[in-house]
């Protein structure tokens, strides 16, 4: 009987495609989804999507600014928002 009177759930994900670019970000970390979205998105559009992780988008934006990448390889983890 609870479950008749239940609410359903909805799950919600962040999509963002700039078409000047042609970079497409989804909002999830979960796998499943994002192999599911990727497979939505080239039933779509045919076309297909390739994972970028952040290292990969800031050594593109280094090469496009003539700059080399490897200097990324020398970074560390650090705190956001001033922790230690």
């Amino acid at each position: 009987k609870l479950l008749r009177r239940a609410i359903p759930g909805s799950n919600t994900y962040d999509v963002i495609w700039n078409l000047r670019t042609g970079i497409v970000l989804f909002g999830s970390t979960s796998k499943r989804l994002s192999d599911e979205f990727s497979e939505f998105f080239f039933n779509c559009f045919s076309l297909h999507l390739k994972t970028l992780f952040p290292y990969t988008i800031a050594s593109r934006i280094l090469e496009a600014e003539g700059l080399e990448a490897d200097i990324l390889e020398g970074l560390r983890p650090s705190a956001i928002g001033g922790g230690e």
